[in-house]
């Protein structure tokens, strides 16, 4: 058990290193963080080491390893200056994100949903980035209130958003 656990690990911190490098290289495709090196794993895996002028091989050996974690170095150190904003603030009492909205919450909703989408891997590329609270988004929403045992609404209350919020916040401390 314990050795399952340390190689699902290992594919957790590959898989993160991948989706880091994302971003930077452009070349990388956008992997599930979910512990299983399945057939986006190592695509992007391949494509990395092509980029790193490795042996192509889907194979994270040593040298492969070692690149790569150099590289995700770099891509954190690059970012490390910049400030990060944490745009949170409160929802009024009463208020509810639902269907037809457009507006500056629906816009940090999907800010929200695209960031956690790799803890919650039915959320990955699940919607569209439009500015328009519709169905899709509520679908997801009511999926991710199931997942969490809130009620079922398909609309962002405020039991909702803070637990979004929190899942956000958290995300971010964890991959800093």
């Amino acid at each position: 058990m314990r050795e399952e656990n340390t190689y699902k690990n290992a594919v957790i911190r590959l898989q993160r290193y991948l989706r880091q490098l994302e971003h930077e290289l452009g070349e990388i495709n956008r992997v599930p963080i979910d512990g299983i090196f399945g057939d986006d794993t190592r695509a992007a895996l391949m494509r990395f080491q092509a980029y790193a002028g490795l042996r192509v091989t889907g194979i994270s050996d040593i040298v492969t390893w070692e690149m790569l974690y150099a590289e995700y170095q770099k891509s954190l150190e690059k970012k490390s200056s910049t400030l990060g904003i944490f745009p949170f603030f409160d929802l009024p009492d009463e208020y509810e994100l639902k269907l037809g909205d457009n507006n500056t919450l629906v816009s940090m909703l999907e800010i929200i949903m695209s960031e956690i989408s790799s803890e919650y891997t039915e959320m990955q590329d699940a919607f569209k980035v439009n500015g328009v609270f519709d169905s899709d988004k509520s679908n997801l929403i009511r999926e991710y209130q199931k997942k969490n045992l809130i009620p079922e609404s398909g609309t962002v209350n405020r039991a909702t958003w803070n637990r979004l919020a929190e899942d956000f916040n958290s995300f971010i401390r964890k991959n800093q």
